[in-house]
Protein backbone atom coordinates (compact mmCIF):
# COMPACT_ATOMS: atom_id res chain seq x y z
CA UNK A 1 0.00 0.00 0.00
CA UNK A 2 1.18 2.98 -0.83
CA UNK A 3 2.08 6.21 1.57
CA UNK A 4 -0.62 8.01 -0.40
CA UNK A 5 -3.29 5.35 0.55
CA UNK A 6 -2.00 5.29 3.97
CA UNK A 7 -2.42 8.74 4.30
CA UNK A 8 -5.77 9.05 2.95
CA UNK A 9 -7.49 6.22 4.74
CA UNK A 10 -5.43 7.47 7.99
CA UNK A 11 -7.70 10.89 7.48
CA UNK A 12 -10.87 9.10 7.01
CA UNK A 13 -10.16 7.61 9.99
CA UNK A 14 -9.96 10.52 11.71
CA UNK A 15 -13.30 11.88 9.78
CA UNK A 16 -15.36 9.04 10.43
CA UNK A 17 -14.13 8.51 13.66
CA UNK A 18 -15.06 11.96 15.19
CA UNK A 19 -18.67 11.28 12.92
CA UNK A 20 -19.06 8.74 15.07
CA UNK A 21 -18.56 10.53 18.46
CA UNK A 22 -20.15 13.58 17.24
CA UNK A 23 -23.19 10.68 16.38
CA UNK A 24 -22.95 9.55 19.83
CA UNK A 25 -23.53 13.08 21.43
CA UNK A 26 -26.32 13.68 19.37
CA UNK A 27 -28.43 11.03 19.99
CA UNK A 28 -27.02 10.61 23.61
CA UNK A 29 -26.99 13.25 25.57
CA UNK A 30 -29.26 16.52 25.47
CA UNK A 31 -27.58 19.91 24.88
CA UNK A 32 -25.62 20.74 27.23
CA UNK A 33 -25.65 24.86 27.12
CA UNK A 34 -27.28 24.81 30.88
CA UNK A 35 -25.79 24.74 34.09
CA UNK A 36 -27.10 21.63 34.84
CA UNK A 37 -24.86 20.27 32.53
CA UNK A 38 -25.44 16.48 31.51
CA UNK A 39 -22.58 14.76 30.71
CA UNK A 40 -20.34 11.25 31.25
CA UNK A 41 -17.12 11.79 33.58
CA UNK A 42 -14.31 10.48 31.22
CA UNK A 43 -11.44 11.53 33.66
CA UNK A 44 -13.26 12.95 36.77
CA UNK A 45 -12.54 16.59 37.21
CA UNK A 46 -10.66 16.75 33.67
CA UNK A 47 -12.61 15.70 30.88
CA UNK A 48 -16.50 14.42 30.25
CA UNK A 49 -18.53 13.63 27.09
CA UNK A 50 -21.32 15.92 26.40
CA UNK A 51 -23.11 17.92 23.65
CA UNK A 52 -22.51 21.83 23.09
CA UNK A 53 -23.62 23.05 19.79
CA UNK A 54 -21.50 25.72 18.98
CA UNK A 55 -22.39 28.39 15.91
CA UNK A 56 -19.54 30.52 16.09
CA UNK A 57 -16.36 30.17 14.48
CA UNK A 58 -12.49 30.30 16.39
CA UNK A 59 -12.98 33.08 18.98
CA UNK A 60 -16.37 33.81 18.33
CA UNK A 61 -15.83 35.00 15.26
CA UNK A 62 -18.67 35.01 12.48
CA UNK A 63 -21.57 35.86 15.59
CA UNK A 64 -22.81 38.73 13.48
CA UNK A 65 -23.22 37.16 9.84
CA UNK A 66 -26.96 36.31 8.50
CA UNK A 67 -27.32 32.83 8.78
CA UNK A 68 -27.20 32.57 5.19
CA UNK A 69 -23.80 34.05 4.89
CA UNK A 70 -22.42 32.56 7.95
CA UNK A 71 -23.90 28.62 6.64
CA UNK A 72 -21.99 29.21 3.29
CA UNK A 73 -18.68 30.64 4.95
CA UNK A 74 -18.12 28.11 7.32
CA UNK A 75 -20.04 25.17 5.75
CA UNK A 76 -19.95 25.30 1.93
CA UNK A 77 -16.13 27.56 1.46
CA UNK A 78 -13.88 25.01 3.34
CA UNK A 79 -14.79 21.98 1.21
CA UNK A 80 -14.16 23.96 -1.65
CA UNK A 81 -10.72 25.37 -0.33
CA UNK A 82 -9.90 21.23 0.53
CA UNK A 83 -11.27 20.05 -2.54
CA UNK A 84 -8.52 22.28 -4.23
CA UNK A 85 -5.60 21.89 -1.45
CA UNK A 86 -5.82 17.95 -2.02
CA UNK A 87 -5.68 18.31 -5.73
CA UNK A 88 -2.77 20.69 -5.77
CA UNK A 89 -1.12 18.25 -2.43
CA UNK A 90 -1.33 15.08 -4.26
CA UNK A 91 0.57 16.28 -7.22
CA UNK A 92 3.24 17.33 -4.86
CA UNK A 93 4.47 14.08 -4.05
CA UNK A 94 8.12 15.65 -2.57
CA UNK A 95 6.01 17.42 0.14
CA UNK A 96 5.43 13.46 1.56
CA UNK A 97 8.68 13.18 2.84
CA UNK A 98 8.46 15.67 5.42
CA UNK A 99 5.28 14.57 6.85
CA UNK A 100 2.96 16.91 5.71
CA UNK A 101 0.90 14.78 3.87
CA UNK A 102 0.48 13.28 7.58
CA UNK A 103 -0.66 16.86 8.92
CA UNK A 104 -2.74 17.94 6.38
CA UNK A 105 -4.54 14.13 6.50
CA UNK A 106 -5.30 15.55 9.64
CA UNK A 107 -6.12 19.35 9.12
CA UNK A 108 -8.04 18.60 6.07
CA UNK A 109 -10.22 15.33 8.21
CA UNK A 110 -11.33 18.19 10.60
CA UNK A 111 -11.99 21.14 8.38
CA UNK A 112 -14.23 18.50 6.46
CA UNK A 113 -16.15 16.69 9.59
CA UNK A 114 -16.46 20.67 10.83
CA UNK A 115 -18.29 21.58 7.65
CA UNK A 116 -20.36 18.53 7.43
CA UNK A 117 -21.89 19.84 10.65
CA UNK A 118 -22.68 23.30 10.06
CA UNK A 119 -24.27 22.14 6.95
CA UNK A 120 -26.32 19.65 8.71
CA UNK A 121 -27.10 21.51 12.09
CA UNK A 122 -27.87 24.71 10.68
CA UNK A 123 -24.89 26.36 11.21
CA UNK A 124 -23.73 24.47 13.93
CA UNK A 125 -20.58 22.54 14.98
CA UNK A 126 -21.50 19.53 17.60
CA UNK A 127 -18.70 19.46 20.78
CA UNK A 128 -18.56 16.53 22.84
CA UNK A 129 -15.53 16.95 24.60
CA UNK A 130 -15.29 19.44 27.66
CA UNK A 131 -11.98 19.87 29.26
CA UNK A 132 -11.52 21.44 32.53
CA UNK A 133 -7.84 21.06 33.07
CA UNK A 134 -7.38 24.47 33.67
CA UNK A 135 -8.85 24.40 37.10
CA UNK A 136 -5.92 24.54 38.64
CA UNK A 137 -5.07 28.25 37.08
CA UNK A 138 -8.98 29.29 38.78
CA UNK A 139 -11.12 28.92 35.52
CA UNK A 140 -14.30 26.20 35.55
CA UNK A 141 -14.09 24.84 32.06
CA UNK A 142 -11.56 25.63 29.46
CA UNK A 143 -13.16 24.42 26.20
CA UNK A 144 -15.61 22.47 24.79
CA UNK A 145 -14.07 21.12 21.43
CA UNK A 146 -14.14 17.84 19.59
CA UNK A 147 -11.62 15.71 17.01
CA UNK A 148 -12.37 17.47 14.37
CA UNK A 149 -10.57 20.76 16.16
CA UNK A 150 -7.82 18.99 17.78
CA UNK A 151 -7.24 17.65 14.43
CA UNK A 152 -7.12 21.01 12.86
CA UNK A 153 -4.87 22.67 15.40
CA UNK A 154 -2.84 19.54 15.34
CA UNK A 155 -2.66 19.74 11.64
CA UNK A 156 -2.20 23.44 11.11
CA UNK A 157 0.44 23.48 13.83
CA UNK A 158 2.55 20.86 12.37
CA UNK A 159 2.24 22.18 9.15
CA UNK A 160 3.89 25.24 10.10
CA UNK A 161 6.51 23.83 11.74
CA UNK A 162 7.66 21.77 9.09
CA UNK A 163 7.46 24.65 6.73
CA UNK A 164 9.85 26.49 8.87
CA UNK A 165 11.95 23.60 9.74
CA UNK A 166 12.21 22.95 6.19
CA UNK A 167 13.29 26.42 5.50
CA UNK A 168 16.04 27.27 8.04
CA UNK A 169 18.39 24.67 6.55
CA UNK A 170 17.53 25.67 2.91
CA UNK A 171 18.77 29.14 4.09
CA UNK A 172 22.36 27.81 5.70
CA UNK A 173 22.71 25.87 2.61
CA UNK A 174 22.35 29.60 0.34
CA UNK A 175 24.38 31.41 2.36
Amino acid sequence: MSEKVRILLFGAGVFLLDRALKTAAVFGLVESRKPNLISVQLIPGFAQFVQVRDSNFAFGLGDNLPAATHTLLFGALPFLIVAAFVVVYLRRPEALRTGQGWLSALLISGVLSNSFDRLIYQGQVINYLDLRFLALFGYDRWVATNLADIAVAVGAIGIVLTLVLDVIPRRERNH
